[in-house]
């Protein structure tokens, strides 16, 4: 057996880690062998979550999802927490076929990207999920529920369980905190039904391979482990017009922003492009941004004669303190390379059983 030796600090910080460890398995437990109570819906529950801090591509993934749903006929009802909104304790509901007045700020950036980039579907913003389905089943009747970071939310059943993982994030981090950043142990991917390996293509394939030989040690033999990408589409100023193509980045001097959990993949994905960066600048995840903190960007770029992109994400609070011609965002759309049909048949054994697909 090969000893993994770990840094001083981290033997260190060890000790700490246990008793998370222990309480997030013990949870974890009551809630499989029904020791606590959980509230079931006749209705089916999608989760999308993970099981580190930070980004993983659940918004974007949950997107994609939600738009799937549509186009087969199926309305969505999202659950999602609306982090750092003033409604995040509270609770509101965002209908994404009516005019809505909401802003970053009131709901979080991932619940208006969400309801601007759905037709037929719902958005229901506040932290206690469980709660606020009870109170807008009826309103929306929703087909499918999409229960968002909803790994640990385990108050409420569920008929799916998709938890995703940011290949770019290093093998060593995979250790429950303060160690590393995950939020409780491996062993609750057992709970998993797919298990999605994003940014796959930005690392090398033997550490792929690490990671799929790490989540299959804890995982289910019938668990879909996919691999999932981010393809540019176009940047759009703050009209939403598309200004230019991704391809056309190429030897354009660029400044680039970003406010997101894992900063340094959106500014590979920028150079991937094949833009000049002139520099970049990076804030903590679900930064609120200011007019001062942005104007001297933009003046930067000014003096460069180059344009300031950033992630759809960031632009959904960016443009509520400032707008400029300067300032395009990127838009992504998700891409499956590996397992991809696998997981969608996931997904709709998981409707059938209420909702036959071939009815709708």
């Amino acid at each position: 057996m090969k000893i993994i030796e770990l840094p001083l600090s981290k033997q260190l910080l060890t000790p700490l880690s246990w008793p998370l460890s222990l309480v997030t398995s013990i949870r974890r437990l009551g809630h499989n062998y029904h020791l606590f109570p959980k509230k079931e819906f006749a209705v089916p529950i999608i989760s999308v979550g993970n099981l580190t801090f930070g980004g993983t591509g659940k918004t974007p993934f949950t997107l994609w999802m939600a738009r799937h749903l549509e186009a087969m006929g199926l309305k969505s009802l999202i659950l999602i927490r609306g982090y750092k909104g003033s409604m995040e304790d509270y609770h509101t509901i965002i209908h994404c076929d009516h005019r809505f007045h909401y802003s970053a700020s009131e709901v979080g950036d991932e619940a208006i990207l969400l309801a601007q980039g759905l037709q037929h579907s719902a958005v229901v913003v506040g932290k206690r999920r469980s709660e606020n389905l009870e109170r807008y089943f009826h309103q929306v009747q929703p087909d499918v529920v999409i229960l968002d970071d909803g790994h640990q939310h385990l108050q409420l059943g569920r008929n799916l369980n998709i938890v995703l993982f940011d290949a770019m994030m290093p093998i060593s981090s995979y250790q429950v905190a303060p160690c590393g950043y995950l939020r409780e142990g491996l062993s609750a991917l057992y709970d998993a039904d797919i298990v999605i390996l994003g940014r796959s293509k930005q690392v090398s394939s033997s550490k792929i391979e690490k990671l799929q030989r790490m989540v299959k040690h804890y995982m289910r033999s019938d668990t879909v482990i996919a691999m999932m990408d981010y393809q540019p589409t176009r940047l759009l100023n703050h009209s939403g017009q598309e200004i230019m193509g991704p391809q056309q980045l190429a030897g354009y001097p660029v400044i680039c922003l970003a406010g997101i959990a894992s900063p340094d993949s959106f500014f590979h994905l920028i150079e991937s492009l094949g833009a000049n960066i002139i520099d970049r600048h990076s804030f903590l995840d679900h930064h609120p941004f200011s007019a001062s903190e942005l104007e001297p960007i933009i003046e930067q770029a000014r003096s460069h004669n180059a344009i300031v992109v950033t992630t759809e994400k960031d632009f959904m609070r960016i443009k509520q303190v400032l707008s400029s011609e300067l300032i395009l965002y990127l838009e992504i759309a998700v891409e499956f390379h590996h397992n991809g049909q696998q997981m969608l048949q996931q997904i709709e054994e998981c409707i059938k059983p209420v909702y036959p697909l071939e009815s709708k």
